[in-house]
């Protein structure tokens, strides 16, 4: 189960990273009459540069108060998404010595049809307790950031004011190494961060995808312009402060809504059905059954013509 929900996550990951290329490739800022463009490039721009002028033609100032704005806008979704993921982890850890016993057997199963019977048996045991191997797994806020993101890049790449301008003496205009450094060290802190209170067992399953986001994070931020790493940073920032929200605040009040919910309705585990083993143990002793019935026949026989 872990390996096909890490391959899920994985598989997530690359089509947000397949979808970064894709409407790059649509807003091209060589093709200003292109429908990305018009609709991402040109407002983002036009917006970034009238905050901008509202702080003394502070860029770098803009591009952090529309990552804040748009943060503030998905927000909604984003808690939604985070309880359901949240809920998701603490019935998964409750569930975990059920789903192991079965996975055990299907180690053990010997037959295709024994290990088609078992999954059939964790579908339905996932199923009866509504619960969902792949639920939660909040990859659509990012997915609503790409055009904007898509957008923010390329607005600073043809906007000669974003592109010359500066934020504490970076150039937004250019790749910044620093800056870069300073924004996958936040993504691992924000993973880290998430990874508290989530069981060990969970962890492990988690880990591995949890650190795919700085990863992925270094392939962008080290050759974009500043100004978008700037985005990024101010959303790892904002990242760490939800996370914390989640993990010491949140987190607790849906333990305490689970813990209540499956004290009313309690784990529903069905009697495990007889697999092919047992099946075929039982056509083995019918015939030798009828065997030994013939075999007390013939002895029947053979004694009442020594009596006669």
């Amino acid at each position: 189960m872990s390996s096909r929900l890490k391959n899920k996550r994985l598989s997530l990951i690359m089509l947000v990273m397949s979808l970064v290329v894709f409407l790059g490739g649509c807003a091209n800022p060589n093709n200003p009459d292109g429908l990305m463009y018009r609709l991402t490039v040109e407002p983002i721009g036009q917006l970034i540069v009238w905050i901008a002028d509202q702080f003394a033609g502070n860029y770098g100032i803009a591009i952090i108060i529309i990552t804040i704005a748009i943060r503030i806008i998905l927000l909604p979704l984003t808690l939604n998404q985070l309880k359901s993921a949240t809920r998701q982890q603490i019935k998964m850890a409750a569930f975990q010595p059920y789903l192991k016993e079965i996975q055990e057997r299907q180690k053990n199963a010997t037959t295709q049809e024994e290990k088609m019977a078992l999954a059939t048996e964790q579908q339905e045991f996932m199923r009866e307790n509504n619960v969902s191997m792949f639920g939660g797994m909040g990859c659509l806020p990012l997915l609503l950031q790409l055009p904007i993101i898509s957008g923010l890049y390329t607005a600073i790449r043809v906007s000669e004011p974003i592109a010359s301008s500066e934020f504490f003496g970076i150039s937004l205009g250019e790749s910044h190494m620093v800056l870069a450094v300073i924004t996958i060290v936040m993504y691992l802190i924000q993973s880290f961060i998430t990874l508290q209170g989530v069981p060990e067992e969970q962890k492990a399953q988690m880990r591995s995808t949890l650190f795919m986001t700085p990863v992925m994070m270094g392939f962008i931020v080290f050759t974009t312009p500043a100004g978008l790493t700037l985005y990024f940073l101010a959303g790892a920032i904002w990242s760490i402060l939800q996370s914390l929200f989640t993990t010491f605040y949140f987190r607790p009040r849906i333990q305490a809504e689970v813990d209540k919910e499956m004290a009313e309705n309690p784990i529903k585990v069905k009697k495990p059905s007889s697999g092919r083993k047992d099946v075929t143990d039982s056509v083995k002793k019918e015939p030798t059954n009828k065997r030994l019935t013939i075999n007390d026949s013939k002895t029947n026989r053979n004694a009442g013509k020594q009596r006669k």
